[in-house]
C-alpha cells in the first residue's frame, strides 16, 4: 500500500471516530464506542465520498447558474472535471443494498441521467458541441435529486444500528478492511 494510500486510509479512519455527534449518540445506545466504530465504519466513509460528489455537484450547478467555469478554471478543465465525475459515478452497490427496488429504481433514473450528462459533455470534449450552460443544466435536472435523496438513503442504509441486525462483528470488520 502507497503512503498515500496508508494516509487516505488513516484520514477515514479519524473521519469515521468523528461522526457526528447529533447522528450517532442515537445510534451509539447499546454498543459500545468500539462496536460503533466497527458498525458504523462503512457509513462514515460512504459519507465522506458523498461529500465529494455533492460538492463536484454544487460546483456544476454554480457553474450552470453563472453560465461559466468556476474562477481559475478552463471550459476545457470544466469539461474534464464533469466527465471524471460522471464516469467515476457508475451507480453500483445492487448486492449491497440487497436488491431493495427503491434503491435499483434510482439507479436506472442516475444512470440515464449520467449517461445523458457524460455523452453531452464528450460531444463537447470531441468538438462536436459547444458547451451550452442551459443545455448543460438540461442534463442535470431530473436526475440531480433522485441522485441526492439515493446518496442519502445509501449512507442511511449503511448506519451503526441498521448493519448490526443483519452483520456480526466480524463480517463487519472483513467488509470494511479493519
Amino acid at each position: 500500500m502507497s503512503s498515500s494510500s496508508v494516509g487516505a486510509a488513516a484520514d477515514a479512519d479519524a473521519d469515521v471516530c468523528r461522526a457526528s455527534s447529533s447522528e450517532t449518540k442515537t445510534e451509539k445506545k447499546g454498543m459500545s464506542v468500539e462496536e460503533f466504530r466497527i458498525y458504523n465504519g462503512l457509513a462514515a466513509r460512504m459519507d465522506i465520498f458523498h461529500n465529494h460528489f455533492r460538492s463536484a455537484w454544487k460546483m456544476f450547478e454554480a457553474a450552470c447558474q453563472s453560465r461559466g467555469a468556476p474562477a481559475g478554471m478552463s471550459k476545457n478543465r470544466f469539461i474534464l472535471h464533469a466527465l471524471t465525475f460522471a464516469r467515476g459515478r457508475e451507480p453500483g452497490g445492487a448486492a449491497r443494498e440487497g436488491g431493495r427496488a427503491e434503491l435499483l429504481t434510482q439507479h436506472d433514473v442516475i444512470h440515464e441521467g449520467l449517461e445523458g450528462f457524460q455523452a453531452y459533455l464528450e460531444a463537447c470534449q470531441y468538438g462536436d458541441e459547444e458547451l451550452d450552460w442551459v443545455v448543460l443544466r438540461t442534463k442535470m435536472e431530473g436526475w440531480g435529486t433522485v441522485l441526492w435523496e439515493h446518496l442519502d438513503q445509501e449512507v442511511e442504509t449503511l448506519r451503526a444500528a441498521n448493519m448490526k441486525k443483519y452483520w456480526t462483528e466480524e463480517e463487519m470488520m472483513e467488509l470494511s478492511g479493519i
